[in-house]
């Protein structure tokens, strides 16, 4: 994950499918979100600390970050 600026000239639609793809019987779907409190309760992302981490402040150097739970 990176900061990022996005210019006005995007093409940004904040509800729209940007990409998807398929990992074996799984389809993937990418979509652009902001990082408020609020859009990131409803996405589904791995690890869940994400939704916390991505809502605050951006750490300022490389962050590593293990998850040991399993979602399957």
């Amino acid at each position: 994950y990176y900061p990022m600026i996005v210019p006005d000239s995007f093409p940004y639609h904040d509800i729209d499918i940007c990409h998807r793809h398929r990992e074996g019987t799984v389809e993937i779907e990418y979509r652009w979100v902001e990082t408020t409190p609020e859009a990131l309760a409803g996405c589904q992302l791995f690890p869940d600390l994400l939704r916390t981490r991505l809502a605050g402040p951006l750490p300022t150097s490389v962050l590593h970050i293990l998850d040991r739970d399993r979602h399957d």
